[in-house]
């Protein structure tokens, strides 16, 4: 796309060289830095000065070994983004003052991340788990910390040359070895995508890390442009791997470093080529963008397919307001604000500290801070190129039924084996539900990743036939998919056999998910089935974070508020159990608290074909 749009007309001459930067002024623009709200200067200045006479932490041997032992990234991880996020916060506050006394501070903050061995994530190193710093290679850790470096040499060059030149010339000379040398010398990182195999979020995060770092840093014209070309034919890459109607597979969690990301790459291209390259208006550009409102359900909630959390406790507000302004988009900006509004979050607080975000929170704080507005709460979403949709009763309202539902295939980036999974909503509180995916560990991207329950059809609300459940790869997929919408209703339809193996026995099982509008509405998902051979060994999961009442046989009440319920009716020969599954794990406690429930409804007679069908309808309101 940028490539070949952009091939004749974008030459070496119209990229700037260093000094031309200007995307955020630095420190010396004292008018700039003292132009900031009231609340804004005292509560960064504040956060600085948690950090002053800061004791950098070490990052242990023992540290990376415990990663090895036992798989757990907390220790290390944790560390590792203490020094980042005590670096940022402490730069930020030194702009807006303006004084100096942080500074000794940030060069102890910079020396330290210099004198790491190794800035690659402990879960991506190339080397043993206890680098031996011989050759670069890029990551995301490493990349977001090469980005860092170059902000702080830009924002307070002046400040720190007058301390010692060797600070920002020991900075200019680690990113140049770590970032932009091992950006330009290889060319097989799977992110970069020219090995022609799929690529996700890493590619816009990292490259816009890299380029970043390519315009703060570099000073060499050629290798500025050469640089910048390869940036472009990598960037293509992620754009080509994009269905048309911007759905991000990876989830709503994943939006903003998959979507956000590419934003800062764009932003940063923009600056770069003197406008020359704006890709603002492309309709593809533009769908990545509104997928995130299209996704959302009520406050914190969105939908949560693949690695995605049901609550975004952090959503990237800056990203999504700034996104809409490019792209003209109100309803963006809208969801923006709403977003901002709900964080309790004090300004800028960022694990990694992405520098080019913070900047932008700072200039758009008056924006986000405006008065609140409602979201835009649309009423049908199709997403045809991951297969996923969605619908309630009513546009603009949260009110009533909501539901969304997938195809796709079990190899999407972040894969659960879910084709067929569903959720469903009351006046936006969850009642059927994605679980989730609990704290990353050395499991979640091995070969034993489909053992871990979060990512099993077993713990999602499709069912397990003849004791089988779905399998992972691109084969294992949704076929004959289609998808209408109306006034009255709403409704996905998909043929999910394809997703488990042939041991199943399963010719055809054909699923219907309905959200019917007319009063009472309800939901309806109905499973018609073909087997090979007749069995009583089939069973449908529902996974809910709601007290569960067993009204009579063939009946659920799903418990979502003092006054309000949603009553499930299934058909009277299918046995029903509960399980209270502990959600301990520190993601999944923010989302559902101490625990989940699964039901699960077995059949108890022998069939090989039929139709069953399980009914949604809020009562009590």
């Amino acid at each position: 796309m940028i490539s070949e749009q952009f091939r004749n007309m974008l030459q070496e001459q119209n990229m700037i060289n260093r000094e031309q930067f200007q995307l955020f002024p630095s420190a010396s623009d004292r008018a700039y830095w003292k132009d900031m709200p009231v609340e804004v200067r005292r509560q960064l200045i504040e956060q600085g000065e948690s950090y002053s006479n800061y004791e950098w932490p070490i990052i242990s041997a023992s540290m990376m070994l415990t990663f090895a032992r036992t798989g757990s990234l907390d220790l290390c991880d944790e560390t590792y983004l203490k020094r980042r996020t005590a670096l940022g916060t402490l730069v930020v506050a030194e702009c807006i003052e303006g004084e100096g006394r942080f500074l000794d501070d940030i060069v102890n903050g910079i020396w330290a991340i210099c004198e790491e061995t190794s800035w690659i994530g402990i879960m991506h190193s190339e080397e043993d788990v206890l680098p031996l710093g011989k050759g670069h290679s890029l990551d995301l850790r490493g990349a977001e910390t090469g980005s860092l470096l170059a902000w702080v040499s830009y924002l307070l060059r002046d400040e720190l040359n007058k301390m010692t030149p060797h600070i920002v010339q020991r900075i200019q000379r680690e990113v140049k070895k770590r970032i932009l040398d091992a950006y330009m010398e290889r060319d097989d990182y799977f992110w970069m995508g020219f090995a022609k195999k799929p690529v996700n979020n890493w590619n816009p995060w990292i490259n816009s890390c890299f380029l970043t770092a390519l315009l703060l840093v570099e000073e060499d014209p050629t290798r500025r442009w050469e640089g910048l070309t390869k940036f472009l034919a990598s960037l293509d890459t992620f754009l080509e791997s994009y269905h048309s109607d911007g759905g991000c597979d990876e989830g709503t969690t994943y939006w903003d470093r998959a979507g956000g990301a590419l934003l800062d790459c764009l932003e940063l291209l923009k600056h770069a080529t003197g406008d020359t390259v704006d890709l603002f208006k492309e309709p593809l550009i533009q769908n990545i963008g509104r997928y995130i409102y299209r996704a959302h359900i009520y406050d914190g909630y969105f939908i949560n397919f693949a690695d995605g959390s049901a609550k975004i406790t952090n959503f990237q507000s800056v990203q999504a307001y700034k996104y809409g302004v490019f792209i003209e988009d109100p309803l963006l900006c809208d969801q923006a604000v709403h977003q901002y509004r709900l964080s309790s979050a004090k300004l800028i607080q960022h694990p990694w500290f992405p520098m080019l975000r913070s900047l932008s929170e700072i200039k758009y704080y008056a924006a986000l801070s405006r008065a609140d507005v409602s979201p835009p709460y649309l009423r049908d979403v199709w997403l045809d190129g991951i297969q996923v949709m969605a619908a309630r009763e009513q546009s603009g309202s949260p009110a009533g039924l909501y539901i969304a539902a997938k195809g796709g295939h079990n190899d999407e980036s972040h894969n659960h084996n879910d084709i067929g999974q569903f959720i469903l909503y009351a006046d936006g509180h969850p009642v059927i539900v994605d679980a989730g995916v609990n704290s990353y560990n050395k499991q979640t991207f091995s070969d034993q990743r489909y053992e871990l329950w979060t990512m099993r059809s077993t713990y999602h609300n499709v069912p397990t036939v003849n004791g089988y459940e779905q399998l992972p790869g691109r084969d294992y997929k949704a076929k004959r998919v289609a998808y209408m919408a109306g006034e009255e209703e709403a409704r996905l339809t998909l043929d999910i056999a394809a997703a488990y193996p042939s041991e199943a026995g399963i010719h055809e099982w054909n699923r219907e998910i309905t959200l019917h509008r007319s009063s009472p509405a309800s939901v309806i998902l109905r499973d018609a089935y073909n087997l090979s051979r007749s069995s009583n060994a089939l069973q449908w999961q529902f996974m809910t974070c709601c007290q569960v009442q067993e009204v009579c046989s063939g009946e659920l009440l799903f418990q979502i508020g003092a006054r309000s319920s949603v009553r499930m009716v299934y058909p009277e020969r299918f046995a029903m159990k509960q399980e209270r599954i502990e959600t301990k794990d520190k993601w999944m406690t923010k989302v559902w608290g101490e625990c989940i429930y699964r039901i699960t409804l077995s059949c108890q007679t022998d069939v090989n074909q039929g139709t069953c069908s399980f009914t949604f309808e809020q009562v009590g309101t």
